[in-house]
């Protein structure tokens, strides 16, 4: 199928793009971003009223997830749920 339960995308259908195939995406999606939209941001002082435009460190960097929740509210099986298994350093309760 093409969409997990919940509407997102296939972890299954992913994992068939090869890492050239990956490479080749995020380059692709690099190069737009400096071709067409980095000059608008520029072009209409995006950044006084948001952030800095984007460089190559923030395409390349792994991405960075914070998750914030009162104790015993499901935070770590929410993540369990996402990643599919137990992890080094989990800690419940």
């Amino acid at each position: 199928g093409g969409a997990a339960a919940g509407g997102g995308p296939d972890v299954k259908q992913l994992s068939l793009l090869t890492e050239e195939e990956q490479t080749s995406i995020f380059e692709t999606l690099k190069k737009l971003y400096k071709r067409k939209v980095r000059p608008l941001e520029v072009a209409s002082g995006y950044a006084h009223f948001h952030s800095q435009p984007l460089n190559s460190a923030d395409f390349d960097a792994k991405p960075m997830i914070l998750l914030l929740g009162q104790y015993s509210v499901g935070k770590t099986t929410f993540i369990r749920s996402l990643v599919g298994r137990d992890w080094v350093g989990q800690r419940i309760g």
